[in-house]
């Protein structure tokens, strides 16, 4: 029996229907195929990807807190061989290299929150930003609004409203004095946050911070 291939002309109506059919289910197999392999492919990737970070993720956690540990032992132990008392509450030192072309940084300052008075005296602060001017400039307001405003809801941000303290004082409302000393009375600290940098010379004397975060590389 001859396994010749009809030329499609010669094909009747119905056997063209199931040869397009036949070649339809291959197309559809081929592709189902290639979907499978790229979700392997995807699933293998992402696999690797995650460990990858957890490792140096593992890794970075490891290496921040033993120089920390060696660091703050090896800063005590300068001031016991020189016969010195440590300055008690230091947040911050600093250790270099004998040539001076490598040093390490440790930061530990406070880290601060907001107690629920802190709301209070915002929404006095906006009320008087609102006052002085809403009617006056809407666009200096707008601007103003905007640069002070954390989110979109349009709460500021107690943070952004501490710096300006100076200024205040400078303005010397008594409204405004009072909200922003309630601000500031509100302040209180919920921990220490922990800093480890690590810098070195470049060609040009200049202190390089060796960076680690993916986003400066």
């Amino acid at each position: 029996m001859s396994n010749q291939v009809k030329d499609p002309k010669e094909l009747s109506v119905e056997e063209l229907q199931a040869l397009l059919e036949e070649k339809q289910k291959e197309q559809k197999l081929l592709q189902k195929r290639k979907i499978k392999a790229f979700e392997q492919e995807k699933n293998d990737f992402v696999e690797v990807t995650v460990n990858s970070f957890k490792e140096v993720h593992k890794e970075l956690k490891h290496l921040k807190y033993s120089t920390l540990d060696k660091a703050s032992e090896m800063y005590k132990r300068l001031f016991e061989l020189h016969e010195k008392e440590m300055p008690k509450n230091r947040k911050s030192f600093s250790l270099q290299n004998e040539d001076k072309t490598k040093k390490i940084v440790i930061d530990r300052p406070e880290k601060m929150a907001f107690t629920e008075e802190a709301y209070v005296a915002i929404e006095g602060i906006k009320e008087f930003f609102r006052k002085k001017f809403a009617e006056r400039s809407k666009l200096v307001y707008s601007i103003l609004d905007t640069i002070m405003s954390k989110n979109k809801e349009g709460d500021y941000d107690p943070r952004l409203l501490a710096k300006i303290r100076k200024e205040v004082r400078e303005i010397n409302d008594p409204e405004l004095t009072k909200n922003f000393e309630l601000l500031e009375n509100s302040q209180v600290v919920v921990g220490i946050a922990q800093y480890v940098r690590a810098y070195e010379k470049d060609e040009n004397g200049k202190w390089k911070d060796i960076v680690i975060q993916f986003s400066a590389l």
